[in-house]
């Protein structure tokens, strides 16, 4: 990436414009790129699910739900992520929306479990078609070969065994839409 001159010279040009600002030791930099990537791939999943009115976040709780059945809220704040203050709001619209319903834990009655409702799963099966199409679109981008190499480095990144001084596991996520 280069100076002055070059960055003039893609006046016209916003996207070389801008790609001519970012210094080189950034696009080698994991965190970095990792941002980046981040949120191309959240505006491309909140453009694609705009139409369904719904956001990474409710989708991910949806899914969790239908992989594996009734779920207490701290559970599934835990396993996406999600600030239990930030989840209740999550939860309450999908149950406003008829997509869950708060059922008592069958474990710990002072506990509540979320469940997915026939209009849910129904549901689902749309959302499982675009962000199929959206998932189809990154393997198309990447390769097959390299999507696979992609997702298993990001696991290793993520759940891989935890050296000393590193942030605690799992790692929380940034809890937005």
């Amino acid at each position: 990436m280069g100076g002055e001159n070059e960055r003039l010279a893609a006046a016209d040009d916003p996207v070389a414009r801008v790609d001519a600002l970012r210094p080189a030791q950034l696009d080698r930099t994991l965190g970095f790129l990792i941002s980046m990537a981040r949120q191309f791939i959240h505006r491309g999943f909140v453009q694609r699910f705009a139409e369904v009115d719904l956001t990474p976040n409710l989708y991910s709780i949806l899914a969790l739900l239908e992989a594996n059945g009734a779920c207490r809220l701290s559970d599934i704040g835990a396993a996406l992520g999600i600030l239990q203050t930030n989840l209740v709001k999550r939860v309450d619209e999908l149950v406003e929306r008829g997509f869950v319903t708060r059922q008592a834990d069958p474990v710990d009655r002072r506990a509540k479990a979320l469940v997915l409702t026939p209009a849910g799963r129904d549901f689902l099966v749309r959302l499982h078609a675009i962000h199929d199409e959206w998932e189809a679109m990154l393997v198309q981008r990447l390769g097959t070969d390299d999507h696979q190499l992609l997702l298993a480095l990001l696991q290793k990144l993520l759940f891989g065994e935890r050296l000393d001084g590193e942030p605690d596991h799992p790692p929380a996520l940034l809890d937005e839409d």
